[in-house]
């Protein structure tokens, strides 16, 4: 009799392995599809060797784990700033050597401007005035022309400059006779970049 019962303890510890296997491998096999989701998974249970190939997506990375790729080429131009002043006139140009404003255009915020100034004018006496006007960013950028103002003359000028703040830029004139400034306007553009590359060189005939 005893020994007989080795034999049938290790009878029973096999039978009852095997029923374990065989309950597992039927679960394993019954499960139905999709039934194994989020709260199923143990924390750890999913690793790199389980992940498919190119199946996660950036999003699913922290910020930083991914390598930054190539700069891109850079993207269309923003929206710009304009500010503009006009005067239709008549503006009585000054006579003598000293020019006085015309007209002025306050510029509110820093930035690189390119600016203009249009004007046309007439001599208000006898004959053609001799005018010298200017374009000035009261910071050391500005232009100058002179001209003889018939009836009517028009005149262009434009400069280019870059504000550490607010500022202003005003278009004076000065005459050695009488006239009169019509449809003057400034306007003043701000540009993200801004090349000055000086005075333009004419080409060879």
């Amino acid at each position: 009799m005893r020994g007989r019962l080795p034999v049938a303890l290790s009878l029973v510890a096999l039978v009852v392995s095997l029923l374990a296997l065989t309950q597992r491998g039927t679960a394993e096999t019954l499960l139905p599809p999709h039934s194994v989701g989020t709260l199923q998974l143990r924390n750890g249970a999913v690793t790199a060797a389980k992940v498919r190939v190119h199946s996660l997506l950036a999003r699913n990375f922290k910020r930083g784990q991914l390598p930054a790729g190539p700069r891109g080429l850079p993207g269309a131009p923003g929206p710009s700033d304009a500010y503009s002043a006009s005067l239709i006139g008549p503006a009585p140009v000054a006579v003598g050597d000293t020019p006085a404003t015309l007209a002025e255009l306050e510029v509110p915020q820093a930035g690189n401007y390119v600016i203009e100034a249009n004007a046309y004018f007439e001599s208000s006496g006898n004959g053609i005035a001799t005018l010298t006007c200017t374009l000035d960013t009261l910071a050391g950028d500005k232009d100058e022309v002179r001209l003889l103002a018939g009836n009517p003359t028009p005149v262009a000028l434009s400069v280019v400059h870059t504000y550490t703040g607010p500022g202003a830029v005003d278009l004076s004139c000065a005459g050695r006779a009488p006239a009169d400034a019509y449809s003057i306007r400034i306007t003043a553009i701000r540009v993200g970049t801004l090349t000055d590359t000086g005075v333009a060189q004419t080409g060879t005939p």
